[in-house]
């Protein structure tokens, strides 16, 4: 039973890797250095200013 514990816990921190932001109403993905906007790699098209992290 340990292990299947150890198993899920293990599993669902692989899944906590990516980050979401909400800006102008649209929400992206952020993961691996990337930004994904609908499952779509949109890093390329964005500017410096837009790739920007938001200052909290």
């Amino acid at each position: 039973m340990r292990y299947y514990i150890i198993l899920f816990l293990f599993t669902f921190s692989f899944s906590s890797f990516a980050q979401t932001i909400e800006k102008n109403g649209k929400t992206y993905e952020v993961k691996d250095e990337k930004i994904f906007f609908n499952s779509e790699d949109i890093t390329e098209n964005l500017n410096i200013e837009e790739k920007a992290k938001p200052k909290l």
